[in-house]
Formats: C-alpha cells, structure tokens, sequence
C-alpha cells in the first residue's frame, strides 16, 4: 500500500531540501537510503521492521513559486492492503512535526 500526503512549506525550494533532510534525519527510528539533492528527492526507511514490513517514506519538493514549496511524501507499507488505523498518517505526522519543529526554529 502506498498512501501520499502532501504540505506546503513557506521557503524556497533549496532552503525546503535541506529543512525536510534535516527533519528526516533527526527521526531516530528513520535511516536515510536515497538522497537526491539535483531532483530534490529524499528516502528514508525505519529501521525496525513490523508485520506489515519495512516502511519506506520517499519525498519530493516541487517549487511553487520564489518563496513556496510543494513538499509530497508517499507512504510506502510493504505487506499492508489497507489502513483502518491510520499507520500511514502517523508515520508521515512524525515528519511533518519534525519539519514545524525546525521550521519554528528558522524564524527564532
């Protein structure tokens, strides 16, 4: 199963790449496998594995306009057909408080 979820981050897109690898990076039960800085593409997989497999979080930036990025993660579960209790969501919610975490700390 793969699920994607999407947000929009006020900053360019090379000041967005490296807040969201920093975010990534600092997830403890994250490890980066793929860095892609030219196609601003980032992947991590967590490093437990889990009935339902190995997550993998792959994400790419899209520029929106000067000061707006397109940030997209795609939630990939392995061994999972459906997600009655939302698994996909809080895996992605560990990135996206990561990324409002540092985010915060840019404007301090």
């Amino acid at each position: 199963m793969i699920k994607e979820f999407t947000l929009t981050l006020p900053l360019g897109l090379e000041q967005s790449y490296e807040l969201v690898r920093k975010s990534g990076d600092q997830i403890m039960s994250w490890g980066a496998q793929r860095v892609t800085p030219e196609d601003y593409y980032l992947e991590w997989k967590q490093s437990f594995w889990s009935l339902s497999g190995t997550t993998l979080i792959s994400v790419t930036l899209l520029a929106m306009s000067e000061g707006e990025t397109k940030v997209t993660a795609m939630i990939h579960k392995p061994m999972q057909l459906f997600d009655p209790v939302g698994i996909c969501y809080r895996v992605f919610s560990k990135l996206e408080k990561s990324i409002q975490k540092n985010l915060s700390q840019l404007g301090s």
